[in-house]
């Protein structure tokens, strides 16, 4: 992707920002988020994006499409495949209103199934399951 964006002269506009210390600021710099993994578990980057409300745009690999349902939540686009991702990002500039619902969504998302409480709830209903309300 980074020679893509070379390529079609984007440097000033695409930034690869690597390893980063105060995420909630920089995710708030960002109009979009964009994760073109190869693959992933359970990305907390996507995780983290999603929870600031950011439209996120990510390759269908690992745990992504069990975080993103493309079109709802999100854009999923096949690893490898620099048109793929180009295409979603025109697609975003096209329709910044779906993906202020989209961007909504994922916030939602994160909250429901991801949050803290989301997975204690989870835990618990685990634990009743194997072994009763005797706990």
């Amino acid at each position: 992707i980074q020679h893509y964006v070379r390529v079609k002269q984007l440097e000033q506009a695409i930034l690869f920002p690597g390893f980063q210390k105060d995420i909630p600021i920089f995710l708030a710099l960002l109009e979009i988020f964009l994760l073109p993994s190869l693959w992933e578990g359970l990305p907390t980057a996507l995780m983290e994006a999603m929870a600031m409300k950011k439209p996120v745009i990510a390759t269908s690999v690992g745990g992504i499409p069990e975080m993103i349902r493309d079109g709802y939540n999100g854009l999923l686009v096949p690893a490898q495949d620099p048109d793929a991702m180009a295409q979603a990002i025109c697609e975003f500039l096209k329709r910044p209103d779906l993906f202020e619902h989209m961007a909504i969504e994922g916030y939602n998302t994160v909250i429901t199934k991801f949050s803290d409480r989301a997975v204690i709830e989870k835990y618990e209903r685990l634990y009743d399951e194997v072994y009763g309300s005797d706990l």
